[in-house]
């Protein structure tokens, strides 16, 4: 496996694309330009792309295109626990755009009580309260905001 930045083959947006080659035949895009990913794999015929969109939101599914290679590109969403998350955030095609918020230290008592409901150590939590919107070109400047750069 081999990874390179690169040209978006779906946005077209020179140098902003991370290019993962799985295998000789297959490599997975992931573009900081657009926000979008895909795959080689994921092509109408090659891919039973219904099923795999059997679990997405319904805007992932309205915002999502196709390249002149026939791939089907998708909004990525893009976490990290101790900074924020960055997703697609609207109604429609026509009402949507980036958005991020970020995490915050929980309180001891929080932190406990996670603890006790999960069994699982968690010390930050997203707060609703930083919601930011960045249009729909504002793929980076989310990612950004969230710390996530």
């Amino acid at each position: 496996m081999t990874d390179k930045m690169g040209d978006c083959p779906g946005c077209n947006a020179q140098g902003c694309c991370y290019i993962t080659e799985i295998n000789p035949v297959v490599k997975e895009y992931k573009c900081f330009g657009c926000g979008f990913y895909t795959s080689d794999l994921l092509k109408e015929g090659v891919w039973d792309i219904a099923e795999y969109e059997k679990t997405f939101p319904e805007l992932y599914k309205d915002i999502k295109f196709t390249d002149k290679e026939g791939r089907v590109y998708y909004p990525q969403t893009i976490k990290d626990i101790e900074k924020g998350i960055v997703f697609p955030l609207g109604s429609s095609p026509k009402d949507w755009e980036w958005a991020a918020i970020k995490a915050v230290p929980m309180s001891k008592e929080e932190q406990d009580s996670f603890k006790k409901l999960h069994n699982k150590d968690i010390h930050f939590k997203n707060d609703p309260k930083t919601l930011e919107k960045f249009g729909q070109d504002g793929f980076i400047d989310a990612l950004d905001y969230a710390g996530l750069l």
